[in-house]
């Protein structure tokens, strides 16, 4: 039997789970963020429809970014990031004091 290629992920709570990515390098490697969210769902499954972010080395990884473009490794961490609603613009407490200043 060969090696199990993972990663560890924390969530939103806090949590800390271990997701099997791949049984070699190479297929680690060339795993695409968007195929890893897939394989989440089953550690996490409150991420169904959920908006997240997931963060490396304080990068956002991308859907089509490859472990291997980010240098992403076996055992390596990886944090989940809630979307909350809202935000946008609109400025906030730095904008209302530059606009009363």
């Amino acid at each position: 039997m060969g090696d199990i290629y993972q990663i560890l992920v924390t969530g939103f709570k806090g949590e800390k789970k271990t997701v099997d990515v791949a049984t070699n390098e190479d297929d680690f490697n060339k795993t695409t963020v968007s195929v890893f969210k897939e394989k989440l769902m089953t550690k996490f499954p409150e991420l169904k429809g959920a908006q997240f972010t997931m963060m490396f080395t304080s990068v956002k990884l991308e859907d089509t970014d490859t472990f291997s473009m980010r240098k992403i490794q076996n055992k390596s961490t990886i944090f989940l990031i809630v979307r909350m609603p809202g935000g946008g613009g609109g400025g906030g407490a730095a904008h209302n004091e530059e606009s009363t200043g």
